[in-house]
């Protein structure tokens, strides 16, 4: 299959933007282009994005690059999201009923008001139960509404560590989990979950998880907490690529996670 289409991630991180754009060809994915956007000053103050307006200004500008048909796929950080396994309704519902049902069933769990919550969800390794991802309304909003004055129209917010598993179709079966490194602290994803820890967690993460070190894969070079795993650049699953090549793929690992992800609903 071959298909022009520019499929893009973008991973706001604290100190700068990046983003990669992609392609489906025939034998695989292709790097069209990537981008490094530079920060002045932190772009995330409690989970909240800021209203930069030097950030939206450099947006516009870069939107500017982009061909008209597009999809673009923006990085929500996975540690202002919680995540909770529901049982499925016995009863029958239809999508909507579902997402109402779901979205009710969501707020008790967590003792906040429905409405004050953005929601995802996927069947979990139960098949009677869904896997839901719940985030605060109000800073999925900020976030849009900074997008929005940049004239982009992202088709998904995507938890930075669930873009990760976009990787699991193109990753040798002795590798169980991936992690990268981002604002000190570990995105990693099996290949039933995803989430975020601190600094010197990867190891007891994976034994937590029965996944053994020499099937943990790190995006970059390995700290010393990751001794004995293996280092895995993100870019082997990129077939065709061209000048100028990314020097720190580790670092675009969200954001090409991001770009060959697929938009579910």
């Amino acid at each position: 299959m071959t298909n022009g289409r520019w499929q893009i991630g973008m991973h706001i991180q604290e100190d700068s933007v990046k983003a990669v754009a992609l392609s489906r060809r025939r034998g695989g994915w292709a790097l069209c282009r990537w981008w490094h956007i530079p920060a002045r000053e932190p772009l995330w103050r409690e989970g909240v994005i800021t209203g930069d307006s030097v950030l939206v200004s450099a947006l516009r500008q870069w939107r500017a690059q982009l061909p008209r048909g597009h999809s673009l796929r923006i990085a929500f950080p996975a540690q202002r999201t919680l995540q909770r396994d529901i049982p499925r309704p016995t009863a029958t519902l239809c999508e909507s009923e579902c997402e109402t049902w779901l979205a009710s069933a969501t707020a008790r769990d967590l003792h906040l008001p429905a409405d004050t919550l953005w929601l995802d969800y996927a069947l979990a390794e139960e098949p009677a139960r869904f896997q839901v991802t719940a985030a605060q309304k109000r800073e999925a909003e900020a976030l849009l509404a900074n997008l929005r004055a940049a004239g982009l129209q992202p088709e998904a917010l995507t938890p930075d560590a669930c873009a990760l598993t976009a990787f699991w179709p193109y990753a040798p079966d002795n590798v169980a989990l991936i992690a990268c490194e981002a604002a000190g602290k570990w995105l990693w994803a099996s290949r039933s979950r995803w989430g975020v820890i601190e600094r010197g967690g990867l190891l007891p993460l994976a034994k937590q998880l029965a996944i053994s070190v020499e099937r943990v894969a790190v995006c970059g070079p390995l700290p010393a907490e990751a001794e004995g795993c293996l280092r895995l650049d993100p870019l082997v699953f990129i077939t065709f690529q061209q000048p100028p090549l990314l020097k720190t793929p580790e670092c675009y690992a969200v954001a090409l996670g991001l770009a060959m992800g697929e938009v579910a609903r």
